[in-house]
């Protein structure tokens, strides 16, 4: 049994949980946890807490889609590949090799995560207080979340990817080097999970126009009209110094309807919320687990 200070401290970190997934809307999940807070004065785990956890992560599923704004059921599939991987196999059948491995890896993404959520919400609160009504308001937003797909593209989105792969490769009893995997390119990354026979994670479907995308507005070679929509062009740098010629030095182009874009954003924006929140419920298991 758990000594008074530390069930204390397990409570009180399990009800701040509790809170942020109230603000968050999540409401199913955030009941199961506080129906599961009786564990901590429990002399030993009740002989259904595998199945009880479960639980908490359905009622979260159920949570999470209800609450996306655009493509539901792309964002449930981006939840179950997470948690399939994160909770199913590398926490679920107490592998502590991988789950170390998992906490040590896991602070400077969760870090990074909570600086594009603090951005996201300040980005989300400016969009809340523009008025859709004129074009300026109109515009205003459509710039705004060219901002926050460069957010989302630039180190975040990659960072997980890999990080997951690190998993899986754990999981396949290889022996990983983590410089290695940082500069594995994702055609590689595709490649080896495919070979795996792991079929392509949704969230790395499409992946060439979002990267396509993402270059297209870090060398501002993009345009915006409210009636168009958005324009978006990757060059040849060589060639167009050698010719001087846009056209002829254009690769790709790309032209999308506001509400398009955004689904692009939304596809990446997923599965970085279900990877912060399904390790948010994993760290409440781990305080639930009674320990001698």
């Amino acid at each position: 049994m758990l000594d008074h200070s530390d069930v204390e401290n397990r409570r009180r970190e399990l009800k701040e949980t509790i809170n942020i997934l109230k603000t968050r809307g999540y409401n199913k999940t955030a009941v199961q946890i506080s129906n599961l807070l009786p564990i901590l004065d429990a002399e030993t785990p009740p002989s259904d807490l595998t199945e009880r956890f479960d639980s908490l992560f359905l009622a979260f599923e159920e949570d999470f889609v209800s609450n996306l704004p655009l493509i539901p059921e792309y964002g449930r599939k981006c939840l179950r590949e997470i948690r399939e991987i994160i909770y199913e196999k590398a926490w679920k059948k107490n592998n502590a090799t991988i789950y170390s491995s998992l906490l040590t890896e896991i602070c400077p993404l969760l870090e990074s995560l909570n600086d594009v959520r603090d951005v996201e919400n300040a980005i989300s609160d400016l969009i809340r207080r523009s008025d859709i009504t004129t074009e300026i308001g109109r515009e205003g937003i459509a710039y705004l979340y060219l901002f926050l797909y460069q957010i989302y593209c630039e180190g975040i989105f990659d960072n997980l990817v890999r990080l997951l792969f690190a998993i899986h490769q754990l999981l396949q009893n290889r022996k990983i080097v983590l410089k290695d995997i940082d500069e594995k390119e994702f055609s590689d990354i595709i490649k080896t999970l495919e070979n795996d026979g792991v079929q392509k994670w949704s969230f790395l479907r499409n992946w060439d126009e979002k990267r396509r995308v993402r270059n297209a507005i870090a060398h501002a070679r993009f345009s915006y009209d409210p009636a168009e929509g958005y324009h978006f062009e990757n060059f040849n740098v060589q060639k167009y110094r050698d010719t001087r010629d846009k056209k002829k030095s254009c690769f790709w182009e790309r032209e999308m309807q506001f509400e398009e874009f955004r689904k692009l954003a939304l596809e990446l924006d997923y599965p970085l919320q279900a990877f912060y929140f399904t390790f948010m419920l994993l760290r409440a298991c781990e305080l639930l687990k009674v320990r001698k």
